[in-house]
């Protein structure tokens, strides 16, 4: 339904607007399940996590590309921006790796979305 990123704390101080839109009518009946993503880089041989990346503007700039490919890829209802292209500068190979929906199914458990253009 929504795909987002957060680089700070209190990004849902007040509320977030996607999460407010879940509690419309149309989707009063449905199940939610809130997944948190966990970007790893991959610099030379090790997997270095997202925060750890310096400077910050290069982790900032990754963090939204993987979150453009996730948009245009999966075309989430609630998003309005970056469904109609892929907006991300730097096209990456992304490893999806689901390791908590146990006894749910396998929702992309080992999925891949190929970044090439």
């Amino acid at each position: 339904m929504y795909v987002g990123k957060t680089t700070v704390s209190n990004r849902f101080q007040g509320g977030h607007l996607a999460a407010l839109r879940l509690h419309h009518h149309n989707y009063a009946n449905a199940s939610k399940t809130l997944y948190r993503c966990s970007v790893t880089v991959l610099i030379g041989d090790d997997h270095v996590a997202l925060e750890w990346v310096d400077p910050f503007i290069t982790a900032a700039a990754i963090l939204d590309n993987v979150e453009s490919q996730l948009i245009y890829k999966f075309q989430p209802r609630l998003n309005t921006l970056k469904r109609r292209q892929n907006r991300a500068k730097h096209k990456a190979t992304l490893h999806i790796q689901n390791t908590i929906d146990e006894g749910r199914g396998t929702f992309l458990s080992e999925y891949i979305i190929d970044g090439a253009p």
